[in-house]
């Protein structure tokens, strides 16, 4: 996405940017993405024109993300519409969080490094601006096993042709370990790319409901959320 020229953000299909007014602590909105972008690119003194560390880099300021329960995910609305997902409060992105998503100088991208996700990694964090994010990133666990073998097809590391056993000894030769460390526990050395998704899309395979039960067990509490 290009707010102006000069400007790049990196912006993945389950990230809608939003603007958020901290002062009066009002949710993320799209509606106030309009004028808050109105006059940037021949307005000297706009807001969006704060720069910090050495190239100029702002960071968005502000994330919301969602959040899925598993009484949701059991009546399928969510394959119908984004707003099924119920929303946690707004997180204030500072410290290490502030390196989540940056909004690059695109005339020393290349200089201070950059990534697909648009992930701050190795160069200046810039200054924290009033621009910020849903972050639609939560998934049903059927998503979640769709979206990592999707992944890990497409690292080359299994074929979508493969049978179930044979994408599990592929991955398992990949990870240097065996079926049983899948289920009970196991470490993996492996630093192939991706690693993780490799591990979660091969106890998917061989252990499923123990995978889900895992997966429904690491999420925060329900509490946590907003509408």
């Amino acid at each position: 996405m290009m707010l102006d020229p000069r400007l790049i953000l990196f912006s993945k299909t389950d990230e809608f940017l939003q603007v958020y007014n901290k002062e009066e602590g009002t949710p993320l909105s799209t509606s106030l993405v309009h004028d808050h972008l109105k006059g940037f690119a021949t307005n000297s003194a706009h807001a969006l024109r704060r720069t910090g560390g050495n190239f100029g880099n702002f960071h968005v300021g502000y994330s919301q993300k969602s959040f899925l329960s598993r009484e949701v995910c059991a009546n399928g609305t969510v394959d119908a519409s984004v707003t099924a997902f119920p929303l946690y409060q707004v997180e204030e992105l500072i410290g290490d969080k502030a390196r989540f998503k940056t909004v690059y100088n695109s005339n020393r991208v290349f200089e201070t490094g950059k990534n697909l996700g648009g992930h701050n990694q190795g160069c200046e964090k810039g200054v924290q601006s009033d621009v910020g994010v849903f972050h639609f990133h939560a998934r049903c666990f059927h998503h979640e096993v769709e979206n990592t073998k999707k992944a890990v097809t497409s690292h080359n590391y299994i074929s979508a042709t493969d049978r179930k056993e044979e994408a599990l000894t592929k991955m398992i030769d990949l990870l240097g370990g065996s079926k049983e460390d899948l289920c009970n526990g196991g470490e993996f050395s492996s630093t192939i790319a991706s690693s993780h998704k490799v591990i979660f899309y091969a106890k998917a395979l061989q252990c499923p409901i123990q995978t889900e039960e895992q997966f429904w067990a690491g999420l925060p509490e329900v509490g946590l959320h907003t509408q």
